[in-house]
């Protein structure tokens, strides 16, 4: 039969958005025994290369990943490494290291800010991650956030129709979705820049206590720099679907 290409990891790039650095990489050749990826960082004050946070799955339909690198020091140089394991965890391939540092960069994209309440019992040798899905008039999207993380900003995001569902997943596999979240967002600013973000359901101003056939317009908020976010609660919707989540993670 035709022989199999020699797996192989593109040298991977950098991006830092605002404050968030996210890592990109490329494979080519046979990745049929490839399970998950490695992620290796390393600053110029390390001796030695550390992991960072778990593994990322190998889809085998993709050869185009990306993962966002956390609680990264600013001003710091850092070098970092791909390598493709197996089932057995053995090194199948590793890319070349890339330099980068973290600098400080100001925010100026408007977003929508999504927040929610979750228990740090979930054990990291497991790589907890949140799934986020859903629609933004009409478009669908899908974003996949570290298990540490509590928020997540949509940058570059346009008013109109919003339909967001969330996960919680680890190497297990996934938990039911939340309650479907549908919301209508507009460009309006609050006379008096107050951010939504409740605790107490009111039905009068917040979204879960709707039906999922009612809209509403949220007030955009100033931010001190002028940067501009919806603030979203899901506290009250977390405590809905944690037990069944924590049910079928565990």
């Amino acid at each position: 039969g035709t022989p199999k290409s020699l797996l192989g990891i593109d040298k991977p790039r950098i991006e830092q958005r605002g404050s968030r650095i996210f890592l990109y990489w490329t494979i080519g050749g046979d990745a049929s025994d490839v399970i998950a990826y490695q992620i290796d960082l390393r600053s110029d004050s390390d001796s030695d290369w550390r992991q960072f946070d778990g593994y990322v799955t190998h889809s085998p339909s993709e050869i185009h990943f990306r993962q966002e690198l956390t609680n990264l020091e600013t001003n710091k140089h850092y070098y970092v490494k791909i390598s493709a394991i197996d089932q057995s965890r053995r090194i199948l391939a590793m890319s070349e290291a890339t330099s980068f540092t973290v600098h400080c960069q100001g925010i100026m994209d408007e977003g929508i800010r999504l927040v929610w309440n979750w228990p740090d019992e979930e054990d990291r040798k497991c790589e907890p991650y949140f799934l986020i899905t859903g629609y933004q008039n009409g478009i669908p999207f899908a974003e996949r956030v570290a298990g540490e993380q509590r928020q997540f900003i949509f940058q570059k995001a346009v008013p109109g129709e919003w339909h967001v569902e969330m996960r919680a997943g680890n190497r297990a596999g996934t938990g039911p979705s939340s309650v479907p979240v549908n919301l209508q967002s507009t460009s309006k600013v609050s006379s008096k820049g107050l951010r939504v973000l409740r605790s107490i359901c009111d039905p009068r101003v917040d979204f879960w206590c709707r039906s999922p056939d009612e809209n509403y317009d949220i007030a955009i908020s100033h931010h001190p720099n002028e940067e501009q976010f919806i603030i979203i609660s899901l506290a009250l919707l977390a405590r809905y679907w944690l037990s069944s989540i924590d049910s079928a993670l565990a």
